[in-house]
């Protein structure tokens, strides 16, 4: 069966025990659109009397567990649609509708429900029709406090219900302000549920909470709120908040942006400030309105505005009017009433700062001058190179304590008194009103400093000058050259203190010295003084361990380091000997002397003391290595002979098997005085290792032929340096035994001229090189010394063998004899090709016999010619001349080949023709 099919029978079913309902499943007589896989299709009908607006929107959504599997819009014409592309076989469908006009939500068997709990499955390829109810309202007024214009508020009323579980927000009110106070309306409601209002002002002059009905008032917590039924009307009256807030009336043609504009309420007896939400006054042209929401309403506050534009002057609220400090602000408590600010139009502080002789603007930071007013900074601005500078919006008349500051510290810093002379300190010299001003600044004091680097490098040397109090300045120099400190009081004592990379850090201790460790003789501003930097040095002890030495094991072991004063050798630093990081004693001083001495509260350290120039340790002060320069030392640390911190070996190890070439030796285990010991192996021969030999076993080569075999055990841990243990060497290697374990073997015929072939046989040892000697009886044959032999006519009659002797390097050589063949017999000739004659069988005419072609060469030729078939007496030669007698007759010629030892074989041509005349 399709699951087009099932889907139809299950909506079949669901008719049938929904029959009278106003969902109709497929299978009813309501009007449906056609059903296609994967498809939900139907009809929205709106409850009587009820038309949905031009612009409204009806969504439905197919759901499965937390998955949106489709979503489509309801055609308005007449209200159809479709949901496709579902891959589940049932589905649950949540319909939305925007105007508030029918209550929406989750399709149930009867119309829709908030509860998801209530919603229908609906299997795919179901036609339905939903009856939608009417949805119905919750509305009222809101009544505004007396002092609040509804038109400054932002209120928002919301209806929190069962929409998608309790507490959540169902529908927004729209709220409609009007000449006595403001209404509102929350739509799109179901009819008999209950809900929770709440009221919420963004413009923070309401009261903000849950509605308790009747009465309307508000409430912080939501359980303490009113249920309300829908469709109801419920009036709700909020308070009024208590903030600060009001209108900033803007000068006379001043333009302000909002977003450039501070309020800020300074709590009184508290550092803690608030500041306002700030915009455009919706009520009045040409101003600003500010709300600041969450203050204390039994405490007082003072506000102070800033225009970072400067389009009005920036001041407090005063007892009258406004003030330029804090001083004389006037307290105000947050209540409900609207201030009505008119701002003051900016003043300004204009004019030029007077630089002295030796100052060069372009060369330092410019200065700044700014505007305090009751130690609160107001204005600030930077002077130009050609002094001129500009502090805008201030308050008319205002008094204000203007001051001079330089980063550069190149001008004396502080209060402008009214002739426009700076006064260094802490007090305000005179109250200013804006307007032309010329201040006439001055140089502070200052120390020159002569530095010369000894080496002739050029570090960066930074030097500072402080008083008792740590204050002062600074200056820098690139290598040797004059440093000028600026920023010092005139007639004032100083400690100069100097510092370069690589030069250590110090104090002024005299004219053409290094710096010192301490602050030395004081300078005063005006003065010029000379330093020598010389470059520091370091001392980097080595430390060296008995073999096993198991790192970092020692207790409370440590290198020290001292320095040498009027008073002796003192203390300057101490390092781990026995640490990851090397101990190096970096920086040290110029023209100090130092000493390095050892201490251990460990019991198996042996020697403390001072270490001398050799680095033994133990000897006395005045015995110790003065280090005044760069140095590196070798110090050895002596542990006692059982230290647990060193792995020993307990038992060397032991060879056994005899030293011969070719015979496997083996090294027994050796033992140590830790566990977890990693072994390594290394045999040599005499004293020099052998290569690859790296195994507890070993078999002597011919290399080791003569000499004394040894083993070397190392151990190691991850912990531990390496410890070895050698074997008592052996006896002389002595040389290698070959033996015959199969004689070699002879194969072939014996017979003169038939090859014969030796095997080497087999023996004890690989490797071996050969060599052969062919014996004829007990006797050997000369030159016969292959692997094969091919007997001669000497061999004939007798027995024949062969010896093999195996050698090797390092091995004494070895022979073996094969087996004797049998009695070598007669070779054999044989005659490839027979013989012919040449030559025209004619009376008188010669006539020359061809031998052929015969096996082996090296044959010799004896000739018989023959006449019709008769030997022909004397005959003999190769070559016959044709005589009468041979007229009429065919001739032919009998070829015998000969050789020592082989049996002769003779072979005769074939007849010539007839001899003729």
């Amino acid at each position: 069966m399709t699951r087009t099919a099932q889907a139809r029978r299950i909506g079949a079913r669901v008719t049938t025990a929904l029959a009278g309902l106003s969902l109709v499943l497929a299978g009813s007589t309501a009007p449906a659109v056609a059903a296609d896989e994967g498809m939900i299709a139907g009809t929205i009908v709106l409850p009587a009397g009820v038309q949905l607006p031009p612009d409204d929107v009806l969504t439905l959504e197919a759901h499965y567990e937390d998955y949106t599997l489709a979503t489509t819009e309801v055609h308005p014409d007449d209200l159809s649609f479709g949901l496709g592309g579902i891959w589940q076989d049932d589905v649950q469908i949540l319909l939305t509708e925007s105007s508030g006009a029918v209550a929406d939500g989750w399709v149930t068997a009867r119309s829709t429900s908030w509860d998801r709990a209530d919603a229908l499955d609906v299997p795919v390829g179901s036609d339905l029709t939903v009856h939608l109810d009417e949805a119905v309202a919750i509305e009222g007024k809101v009544a505004v406090p007396a002092g609040v214009r509804a038109q400054r508020t932002a209120v928002r009323v919301s209806a929190y219900g069962p929409r998608r579980g309790a507490g959540s927000e169902a529908q927004r009110a729209t709220v409609t302000a009007a000449a006595d106070g403001l209404s509102y309306r929350i739509d799109g409601l179901r009819r008999g549920e209950q809900y929770d209002l709440e009221l919420w002002d963004p413009s923070w002059l309401l009261t903000t909470g849950w509605v308790v009905d009747p009465g309307g008032a508000l409430v912080d917590d939501e359980s303490s709120g009113s249920a309300i039924a829908a469709p109801g009307t419920v009036d709700i009256a909020p308070e009024a908040a208590p903030v600060l807030a009001g209108t900033l009336r803007l000068p006379p043609g001043a333009v302000a942006d909002a977003r450039e504009v501070e309020v800020i309420a300074h709590k009184a007896g508290s550092d803690r400030v608030s500041g306002a939400h700030v915009d455009l006054d919706p009520l009045v042209p040409d101003a600003l309105a500010f709300t600041i929401p969450n203050l204390d309403p039994e405490a007082g506050y003072t506000l102070s505005v800033v225009d970072h534009r400067s389009s009005f002057a920036t001041a407090y609220v005063g007892t009258q009017g406004w003030t330029a400090g804090a001083v004389g602000a006037r307290p105000i408590v947050p209540s409900s009433v609207w201030l009505d600010l008119r701002l003051a139009e900016p003043a300004a502080f204009t004019g030029r700062v007077v630089y002295p002789t030796g100052f060069d603007p372009t060369r330092h930071n410019p200065p700044t001058v700014s505007a305090y007013a009751d130690g609160e900074e107001v204005a600030t601005g930077y002077a130009a190179t050609d002094g001129t500078f500009e502090l805008d919006g201030l308050l008319p008349g205002g008094g204000y304590d203007v001051r001079l500051a330089d980063s550069s510290k190149q001008l004396v810093a502080g209060h402008v008194a009214a002739d426009g002379t700076v006064v260094a300190g802490t007090s305000p010299v005179a109250l200013l009103e804006p307007g032309p001003l010329t201040v006439r600044a001055a140089l502070t004091g200052r120390v020159s400093v002569a530095v010369s680097v000894a080496d002739g490098r050029a570090p960066g040397v930074k030097i500072r000058a402080f008083d008792d109090e740590g204050q002062g300045g600074e200056a820098y120099v690139a290598g040797s050259g004059t440093a000028v400190v600026p920023g010092l009081q005139a007639g004032r004592d100083y400690h100069v203190q100097i510092s370069a990379t690589g030069y250590g850090d110090g104090w002024y201790a005299g004219e053409n010295r290094p710096p010192s460790g301490s602050p030395g003789a004081a300078v005063r501003a005006g003065d010029s003084i000379s330093v020598v930097l010389e470059p520091e040095f370091s001392i980097v002890p080595t430390f060296t361990f008995p073999a096993g030495y198991c790192s970092q094991s020692l207790e409370n072991t440590f290198v020290h380091l001292s320095r040498l004063s009027t008073e002796g050798w003192s203390f300057q630093l101490g390092m781990d000997v026995d640490s990851w990081m090397p101990a190096t004693f970096e920086g040290l001083r110029p023209r100090q002397t130092y000493a390095l001495s050892i201490s251990s509260s460990d019991e198996d350290v042996e020697q403390e003391g001072y270490v001398a120039p050799d680095g033994r340790v133990g000897v006395p002060a005045d015995e110790a290595a003065r280090f005044t320069r760069d140095a590196r030392i070798t110090i050895p640390i002596h542990l006692s002979a059982d230290s647990p911190h060193v792995l020993r070996s307990t038992r060397a190890p032991v060879l056994s098997g005899t030293p011969r070439v070719g015979v496997a030796m083996s090294a027994s285990r050796a033992t140590w005085s830790r566990e977890g010991v990693t072994t390594a192996w290394q045999w040599f021969r005499g004293s020099a290792a052998i290569s690859g030999a790296t195994r507890s076993s070993y078999v002597p080569t011919a290399a080791d032929l003569g000499a004394r075999l040894t083993a070397r055990a190392t151990g190691t841990t991850a912990e531990c340096s390496a410890v070895r243990a050698m074997s008592a060497p052996t006896v002389p290697v002595a040389a290698g035994v070959v033996t015959s374990t199969r004689r070699p073997v002879v194969s072939g015929i014996a017979k003169v001229g038939a090859r014969l072939s030796a095997t080497a046989g087999s023996w004890s040892v690989p490797g071996l090189t050969y060599r052969y000697q062919w014996l004829r009886g007990a006797t050997a044959i000369h030159g016969a010394t292959g692997s094969s032999y091919v007997p001669s006519a000497a061999d004939r009659g007798a027995h024949l063998a062969v010896r093999v002797t195996a050698s090797r390097a390092g091995y004494t050589s070895a022979g073996a004899t094969s087996a004797a063949t049998s009695a070598v017999r007669s070779g054999t000739i044989t005659s490839v090709k027979r013989p012919s004659v040449s030559g025209t069988a004619k009376v008188g005419r010669k006539l020359t016999a061809k031998v052929g072609s015969w096996s082996p060469g090296g044959l010799t030729y004896r000739y018989q010619w023959y006449r019709n078939g008769s030997a022909i007496h004397g005959a003999t030669h190769a070559v016959r001349t044709v005589t009468t007698k041979d007229r009429g007759k065919k001739l032919t010629v009998r070829v015998t080949a000969l050789r020592a030892g082989y049996t002769s074989v003779s072979a005769t041509s074939r007849p010539t023709s007839a001899v003729r005349r």
